[in-house]
């Protein structure tokens, strides 16, 4: 074993190939759902052929919920080059992966007795996540242990958000909206729309309505 922590995560953290061989990254692919049938992120399908497969759909894409067999074989793997294993995922209120990453721990517990897992329910995602992620790894890579790796992906969880900026408000309108017509603001102007993460842990009851109030704004 090389490090005393390995670190697990999933490829929405945006790590590059790169950064993940690294640091031996561990990275769960997502699994995502064109017409019916499924993909796994950067193995069946890469980011590149996800965008533009994207432009030409009339149905937006869905994403499964990632069982935990995947999170289990990644700590097996994990597990062989370290004895302390720690999982950041996005967060609970947006994904199942949380959920999916714990009971796989419960199913290590048999699988690999002797390996120590942690998971960290991250307050942010996509490359937000990823900071996080790379963090945590650059400090196991530094020989700190898992508790000590844990406070520091904490302590740079707590200074970072995510904030997006959309060049079209087509596919949240399309995705969430779920209307005949598009709002009047959609219609009427190109926006880029800047959204912060609190934003996407809408429910899909306030989303619509938080979109459509735009209609009312003056503009000057």
């Amino acid at each position: 074993m090389t490090n005393k922590v390995a670190i697990v995560t999933d490829t929405t953290a945006c790590i590059p190939r790169e950064h993940a061989e690294k640091y031996a990254i561990e990275l769960v692919p997502v699994v995502f759902i064109f017409d019916d049938e499924s993909y796994r992120d950067g193995i069946d399908m890469s980011p590149t052929e996800f965008y533009a497969r994207l432009r030409r759909a009339e149905k937006l894409p869905t994403t499964s919920s990632t069982p935990p067999d995947p999170y289990l074989e990644a700590y097996r793997r994990a597990s062989q080059i370290a004895s302390g294993i720690l999982c950041i995922t996005p967060p609970s209120k947006l994904s199942g992966m949380f959920d999916s990453a714990q009971l796989a721990v419960k199913m290590a517990n048999e699988a690999l007795p002797n390996a120590v897992i942690e998971v960290l329910n991250c307050s942010t995602a996509a490359a937000g996540q990823g900071l996080i992620v790379l963090a945590a790894a650059r400090a196991a890579a530094s020989g700190k242990s898992l508790t000590e790796v844990v406070e520091v992906a904490r302590s740079v969880m707590r200074r970072v958000d995510l904030l997006a900026t959309l060049d079209t408000m087509k596919y949240l309108v399309k995705g969430v909206v779920c209307r005949k017509q598009p709002p009047l603001l959609v219609r009427c102007f190109k926006l880029s729309l800047f959204l912060p993460l609190a934003m996407a842990m809408l429910t899909q009851s306030q989303m619509p309505e938080l979109i459509l109030a735009q209609q009312n704004v003056s503009w000057r």
